[in-house]
């Protein structure tokens, strides 16, 4: 009965010690789960963030993908054309004539349109504001068009026009978070 009487006593022991000696840590504090809501609520705005930066990237890539094709579609019409004006209606219905002799906006050394001209300054004809319609939702985007013709494109060869056409949203800068490059196109034609 001795040897039973003892174990019982060793194992009494052991509830004792085991019940009164706990792990370091039970749980979290308050402390932990503030610093661990810290960290994740800097997280969540780093990426709103950059959600933020990549909608007004995409609606940029939207204008400059439209101001391509605007100048592009000048560009087609004119040097297609044979008369020496004709009519483009854009998508809020405004009748926009484009001349088609030689002259137009001023161009820079490069045989860029030079865009320090003032609108004023060019001639009839040449510059016109255009108002693009884009996707499903008819997205509204203005443009400031100008051209230029220039003849005898090539040197020694007759009959030859070069024909530079640049685009640029109306309000470059209103956002204020980027500055919109003119797109200009070039294409040389035969008379």
């Amino acid at each position: 009965m001795e040897v039973s009487k003892a174990m019982r006593i060793i194992k009494t022991r052991q509830l004792r010690l085991s019940g009164t000696r706990r792990p370091a840590q039970s749980g979290t504090t308050i402390l932990e789960l503030l610093i661990a809501l810290t960290v994740m609520t800097v997280g969540m705005g780093g990426i709103l963030v950059l959600f933020t930066i990549a909608i007004s990237t995409n609606s940029r890539n939207k204008v400059d993908t439209q101001l391509v094709l605007a100048s592009q579609m000048f560009l087609e019409q004119i040097a297609t054309s044979s008369a020496s004006s004709f009519t483009i209606t854009d998508c809020a219905s405004n009748s926009i004539t484009v001349t088609t002799a030689t002259g137009g906006a001023a161009l820079d050394a490069n045989k860029k349109i030079d865009w320090t001209q003032a609108s004023g300054s060019v001639p009839s004809g040449y510059r016109q504001i255009y108002v693009s319609c884009a996707g499903a939702s008819n997205t509204q985007v203005t443009f400031e068009v100008r051209w230029n013709i220039t003849a005898s494109a090539v040197t020694g060869l007759t009959g030859t026009r070069l024909i530079t056409v640049s685009s640029r949203p109306k309000n470059a800068t209103a956002n204020g978070l980027y500055i919109a490059f003119p797109a200009t196109l070039h294409t040389i034609i035969s008379n």
